[in-house]
């Protein structure tokens, strides 16, 4: 599991070096339907308001950092995995072939383990 992390946090910083906007739109959307809740039952989860998470799946709003840990804790998901998550394609330029089927892969276990 390890060497798990060890590539999510490579790719994290990857990440975060070569994006200007994270799409946390599409994160959020994709955590929802992980862990099978619907905006209601995600909001309730981590005691905001639905119209919240309903503005940030639209991508009228970026979620605030103090939303990002209630996700972290409430559902003990690491941030990177969030930021991972919202990454495009546009993200992935430079980056190699093998390096980014790597990464798929273990994300993929990731993922399966939650």
């Amino acid at each position: 599991m390890h060497i798990l992390f060890f590539y999510v946090f490579k790719y994290f910083e990857y990440i975060k070096m070569n994006s200007n906007k994270y799409n946390y739109k599409k994160s959020i959307k994709i955590l929802r339907s992980i862990l099978e809740l619907n905006q209601e039952e995600f909001a309730k989860k981590l005691d905001v308001n639905h119209s919240y998470v309903s503005r940030i799946e639209s991508g009228e709003k970026q979620p605030s950092q103090k939303f990002i840990e209630k996700i972290e804790k409430v559902f003990d998901i690491p941030s990177p995995l969030i930021l991972l998550l919202s990454s495009e394609e546009s993200d992935l330029k430079g980056i190699t072939k093998k390096d980014a089927e790597d990464f798929g892969s273990i994300f993929l276990k990731l993922i399966r383990e939650l």
